[in-house]
């Protein structure tokens, strides 16, 4: 961009691309060979929660990015719903050590 080691810029450099509206895009994630049960079950409550927020990209609170996100052979997020239930507790208070959650009384421990 014409500047020299000596100049002290820094600001980041950025790119916008845009999709046309009915723009499809097709991918895959195969876990099938290195995921546990319980990793394939929380990638799968993961891309759900993507799709039921339908955004992508960076100008979500503009109102910009909304998708339509469908899935195949989704797996069961059921394994991972189940571990969050029965580890509540000590998750929250893990959260709450590294300071993620606030409020919680850790008196208890």
């Amino acid at each position: 961009e014409g500047r020299g080691d000596e100049d002290k810029h820094t600001g980041m450099i950025r790119t916008v691309e845009v999709l046309k509206p009915g723009t499809v895009l097709d991918g895959g994630i195969d876990i099938d060979t290195h995921a546990s049960e319980i990793e394939r079950a929380c990638l799968a409550r993961g891309l759900l929660l993507m799709a039921e927020h339908g955004r992508l990209g960076a100008e979500n609170r503009q109102g910009f990015g909304k998708v339509a996100i469908e899935y195949e052979n989704l797996p069961d997020p059921e394994p991972y719903d189940a571990y969050l239930a029965e580890h509540r507790e000590e998750i929250l208070d893990y959260l709450a050590e590294m300071g993620a959650v606030h409020g919680r009384d850790l008196a208890h421990r």
